[in-house]
């Protein structure tokens, strides 16, 4: 079913000022993944959605880096991703600054091993910046950009983490994203903000590929477009739900209904 989706919007399903309409809804992402290094057959190897973990702070507070600590550790009170030893964690993170993507290394529990990561990161249809460092440029933490090319170097040692943020995205973009090389890391995963996770494949240039995930009528995120869809969108109409402001316009109205159910239509 997923092979049949077209893009209809930037961030589907209201998903805030960094999408096609201005509802303050989920940043949802889909996660592609090439077969092997360098095919680029994203589209027939869909892996899973990502959503967001919605913060009021920046990508920059979120992340809360200090040389004191030198881990990644988000403010007390702010939902904090379950992190794994010797793993790459890939999330995305909606703040007040808009929706950035995290790369966060190993865990500041008790660690054995010495690690180290090298990635490269594509932007196409936007451009961005790092919005958070896991410790500033060194020969251990090297970071590269030009707005839309970014390549980083991370070497960390017991009981740290390591990583950054890469924001803010906005509109129709996408990024191409591998791990080229890597010392001692076991996994890397996916995490979304409801806690569910992924596991991506760990060989070296075989590349990721994140994009807005498009389908509006999907409401429920189970990749069809059926009538369960269409009974919860009704449902968040009638309650007056601003996810249901489907044409951007800041009222919840028969409009939206109208937009709404010509999508559904059309399927995706």
């Amino acid at each position: 079913m997923h092979a049949a989706l077209t893009r209809i919007s930037a961030l589907t399903l209201c998903v805030g000022a960094t999408g096609a309409h201005a509802s303050p809804c989920e940043v949802i992402v889909e996660v592609a993944q090439e077969s092997t290094a360098g095919t680029g057959d994203w589209d027939s190897n869909f892996l899973t959605l990502i959503k967001a973990i919605e913060t009021t702070q920046t990508a920059n507070g979120y992340y809360n880096w200090s040389s004191s600590t030198g881990t990644f550790g988000p403010p007390a009170g702010e939902p904090l991703p379950a992190l794994d030893a010797d793993t790459a964690h890939l999330f995305m993170v909606d703040g007040s600054d808009g929706a950035s993507v995290f790369q966060v290394y190993d865990t500041n529990v008790l660690s054995l091993t010495v690690n180290a990561a090298d990635t490269t990161w594509a932007l196409s249809g936007d451009t961005a910046a790092y919005l958070a460092q896991d410790g500033p440029q060194s020969n251990q933490d090297q970071y590269t950009s030009n707005g839309t090319d970014f390549t980083t170097h991370h070497g960390w040692g017991n009981s740290k983490t390591d990583g950054f943020a890469i924001g803010i995205l906005e509109g129709d973009w996408s990024m191409l994203v591998e791990i080229d090389s890597h010392v001692d890391l076991l996994d890397w995963v996916t995490i979304s903000a409801d806690g569910s996770r992924f596991s991506l494949g760990l060989t070296a240039d075989r590349r990721v590929r994140l994009q807005p995930y498009a389908c509006d009528a999907d409401v429920d995120l189970d990749l069809d477009v059926d009538t369960d869809d269409l009974l919860e969108f009704t449902t968040m109409h009638l309650a007056g739900n601003p996810c249901a402001d489907m044409d951007g316009d800041g009222d919840v109205d028969a409009l939206d209904l109208v937009e709404y159910t010509t999508q559904y239509l059309a399927g995706c």
